[in-house]
């Protein structure tokens, strides 16, 4: 048998409606304005380039300080008193006659000449060497960025300024790889993927023959003094030498504060070269001791 039907149920107030959501209206964009988009920013941590690196990057950047301004200026002010100065010898010396004089300020005049040049010459390089820094800057912004048109002028400067010609078969690789649709990010990622690994390999070959050559005359050399001399030296010239494959001129403040990490190299060869010399001392004494008791 079927089961009675229910009543029917009233009730008392009215049904509630359930809410609509409220989409947003469309927004159209013009191919002008699809060209200038800038995407959010994507806040990614650079990551830890280690202890060696951020010492090679502090000695490397120039800085910028209030009391360097003020030296400049006086060392300025200074050197404009010495040029009149001399001016004035020299006017008096040739008024007067007196050739002695007159050649002292000739010669004066040919060092400050020098010095003037080395100062500009050491300006420039610094110059060139702040230039570095920011375009080092500009290359970590293109690795994060999704604009198109800067990427390629930037790493063809880069292959220009480490002396890499056109017809290298890296480049024309990039070249290849390389079209009109790929944004800055990619095409600064091709070139550190394809270009790039050339210098570092050049670069590790370098370290490597060093390496082994200092190697070799620490194990020849009898004296402590003669290894930590020749480990300057071949620090030195391995700095020059991994500057120009990379397309850096380095000044003379930067030469010094990268002549620190050098100190410390010297420091740790000459104390491994003393502990053996002092090991060695005392494995021959032993053994002539226990010679002459037998």
């Amino acid at each position: 048998m079927s089961e009675p039907l229910k009543p029917r149920i009233d009730f008392a107030e009215p049904l509630k409606e359930e809410p609509t959501s409220a989409f947003k209206a469309q927004q159209t964009f013009s191919e002008a304005e699809s060209r200038t988009f800038a995407p959010a920013a994507i806040d990614e941590r650079p990551e830890d380039e280690g202890a060696a690196e951020a010492a090679v990057d502090a000695a490397l950047r120039p800085k910028r300080s209030l009391w360097r301004k003020m030296v400049m200026g006086g060392l300025a002010l200074f050197g404009a008193s010495v040029v009149g100065q001399g001016v004035q010898w020299t006017m008096n010396a040739w008024q007067t006659q007196d050739w002695v004089a007159l050649g002292g300020c000739a010669a004066g005049a040919l060092i400050v000449g020098a010095g003037v040049g080395s100062v500009v010459t050491e300006w420039r390089r610094l110059w060139r060497l702040r230039q570095r820094a920011h375009e080092r800057d500009e290359a970590r912004e293109l690795l994060h960025s999704h604009s198109v048109g800067k990427g390629r002028a930037f790493c063809e400067k880069l292959a220009q300024q480490a002396g890499i010609d056109q017809s290298h078969p890296a480049l024309q690789r990039w070249y290849a790889a390389i079209h009109e649709t790929q944004n800055d990010r990619e095409i600064v990622g091709l070139y550190a993927n394809l270009v790039q690994p050339v210098l570092d390999a050049q670069a590790r070959r370098e370290i490597s023959r060093f390496a082994a050559e200092s190697t070799l005359m620490i194990a020849v050399s009898p004296l402590a003094l003669v290894d930590m001399a020749f480990i300057a030296w071949r620090n030195l010239r391995l700095i020059n030498r991994i500057a120009t494959l990379y397309g850096i001129e380095l000044g003379y403040y930067s030469r010094l504060r990268l002549f620190r990490l050098v100190l410390l190299n010297i420091a740790f060869a000459g104390a491994s070269e003393l502990v053996r010399e002092v090991g060695m001392d005392w494995m021959s004494q032993d053994l002539a001791a226990r010679l002459s008791t037998r």
